[in-house]
């Protein structure tokens, strides 16, 4: 019986062990959490930070749309020019300058009846609640989807008729970009730059992937070529401190704290 229950023991111990080997203490989430974020895997990064730690890669996110901003812009400029000079050129036939007109009086037609019924549906709302304060949230947030994809879609359709007159072709995130400005300017946006809000616009639904050179220029860790492991002090029962020698691909070393914490039972890094 001794032996059965010695036996038992045993195997409960070695299983207890085996548990806790498969745990991944702070130094582990360290050098993971380092290793995916200075690779751009930006998504195994993230399941290795706390919430307050996550919002911080909007800074990253921030640089890589500034340099995709610039190349959209001239994108943008080359082909408004290419549009320009081909519309100038058509205008010259007399029957080309009249599917123009056609097609443009057709927009601004789709566009009045939009805002017609932007003001009867804002009026007759007054008139139920009152107030533009007090009308529900849900229902003007639904309204301008709705409104804003009405204006869009007429914005698309009056572009795409224009490039078939004009024989030139629009490449999809231009033209997406295009269609924006047409919102911003038939909603009278003077105090913005349509073309800076355009394009911002674009980048916000669009996000620019997250790159090793983005994190290099919105990050304190650079490239890293490796990674040495210095020592982990205790704080307190959920925090540590875990310090790395980070090495980059020129040889060049560096030494940083990361913090980890206990968050409902697992560790997560929540300072770089």
């Amino acid at each position: 019986m001794k032996k059965i229950i010695l036996m038992l023991s045993v195997i409960l111990i070695s299983s207890l062990m085996l548990t806790g080997c498969g745990e991944k203490g702070p130094k582990d989430v360290a050098i993971e959490f380092v290793e995916a974020f200075t690779s751009a895997d930006i998504k195994e990064a993230k399941s290795l930070s706390s919430d307050n730690l996550k919002r911080d890669f909007s800074k990253v996110q921030r640089v890589c749309n500034k340099e995709s901003f610039l190349s959209l812009k001239k994108s943008l400029n080359d082909f408004q020019k290419t549009r320009d000079d081909a519309l100038e050129k058509t205008m010259k036939s007399k029957e080309d300058a009249k599917e123009i007109k056609n097609i443009t009086q057709v927009f601004k037609t789709k566009v009045q009846a939009i805002l017609a019924e932007d003001g009867v549906k804002s009026k007759a709302w007054v008139k139920e609640y009152g107030s533009v304060n007090n009308i529900p949230k849900n229902l003007v947030d639904n309204y301008i989807k709705d409104y804003t994809e009405n204006l869009m879609n007429a914005s698309g359709e009056f572009l795409k008729a224009q490039s078939k007159i004009l024989n030139i072709e629009n490449d999809d995130i231009t033209f997406e970009i295009m269609v924006h400005g047409m919102v911003y300017l038939v909603n009278d946006v003077k105090s913005y730059n349509i073309e800076k809000v355009s394009i911002n616009t674009y980048l916000s639904e669009h996000p620019t992937k997250i790159t090793e050179s983005c994190i290099n220029k919105g990050s304190n860790l650079g490239y890293i070529d490796s990674i040495n492991f210095i020592e982990s002090i205790e704080v307190a029962a959920d925090k540590s401190k875990v310090r790395l020698e980070l090495i980059d691909k020129d040889g060049a070393s560096n030494k940083r704290t990361i913090v980890v914490e206990k968050i409902k039972g697992e560790w997560r890094v929540t300072n770089i």
